[in-house]
């Protein structure tokens, strides 16, 4: 198989390159920013030229690039937290994907899209990292619809939690500890320190109890998306996804809510306004032993 690849920087170009030079078929590691038209722009006549030079037209499209900041509640979160993922998770993909258009009617191709469960189903502490995903949800879609008439596939991953520098987010605490130094004074109060301090320790808990260490499952699914001859819709990836996140977004908004609340009551993370001050003061002594 020939591929190429965007990424975003010289260090990613050379290790890819690297990694990739005992494989089979060609690899064309190409620099590409996702968030800039221009980039993309230059990605495309790259692309659109080699079509032309090797005789032959582009298969298939993928969405890969993604960030994610986990921050804390919605109102520790700014504007330009919301804005960054935004910009890298759904105009992203939604400008490569309306700039190649042409090639893939040509070829009567395919998009196949990294999304999320996070993109059916919302959870705590996640507001720009789930908007962007919903959004992405819809636009590929909208896309999935338009486009079959051009004989055009649209395939999406949603996979649960998979360990991954993006989940594992070895910078979480000292992160967090920035957002809350920074925070207004009546917010801190809202929450209380114990919150705080809670919080980092119950991701990683969290991810650390659900997140499946087998990556070869997403790559499975992205081979089976660009190869098979009748591909799915979506891909569901791993066991949280599929038996928890995935069904709980067919379930009514209030069920949906309280679900997720009994998960996270189970780790014990409550702002201080909601506590009694007896269950604040023993959970402060429990963090700081």
């Amino acid at each position: 198989m020939n591929v190429i690849a965007g990424c975003l920087t010289e260090h990613g170009i050379k290790g890819l390159i690297e990694e990739c030079n005992s494989l089979a078929g060609d690899l064309y590691a190409i620099s590409l920013d996702v968030t800039k038209q221009e980039s993309v722009d230059e990605a495309f006549a790259f692309v659109s030229n080699l079509m032309d030079e090797k005789n032959t037209t582009l298969w298939s499209v993928v969405n890969n690039a993604g960030i994610n900041r986990f921050k804390g509640p919605s109102d520790w979160c700014e504007i330009k937290d919301f804005e960054d993922l935004i910009a890298v998770n759904l105009m992203g993909p939604i400008r490569v994907c309306q700039t190649f258009l042409p090639l893939l009617k040509k070829s009567k191709g395919r998009f196949v899209t990294m999304i999320s469960c996070n993109g059916r189903v919302h959870n705590f502490y996640c507001a720009p990292y789930t908007t962007s995903k919903f959004g992405l949800e819809g636009y590929m879609a909208s896309l999935r619809v338009d486009m079959q008439i051009f004989g055009i596939g649209v395939s999406i991953l949603e996979p649960g939690a998979f360990k991954t520098p993006l989940t594992q987010d070895s910078g979480l605490g000292d992160r967090i500890n920035t957002v809350w130094n920074n925070l207004d004074k009546q917010v801190r109060q809202d929450y209380g320190v114990a919150f705080k301090d809670n919080l980092a320790m119950s991701y990683h808990r969290g991810v650390n109890t659900i997140a499946c260490d087998d990556l070869s499952k997403v790559v499975n699914c992205y081979v089976h998306a660009i190869t098979a001859v009748s591909p799915k819709k979506r891909y569901v990836i791993g066991k949280d996804a599929s038996i928890i996140f995935i069904p709980l977004s067919y379930l009514s908004p209030s069920v949906q809510d309280k679900i997720l609340t009994l998960l996270f009551k189970r780790m014990a993370i409550t702002p201080a306004m909601h506590m009694k001050k007896s269950a604040v003061n023993a959970l402060l002594s429990e963090t700081a032993s």
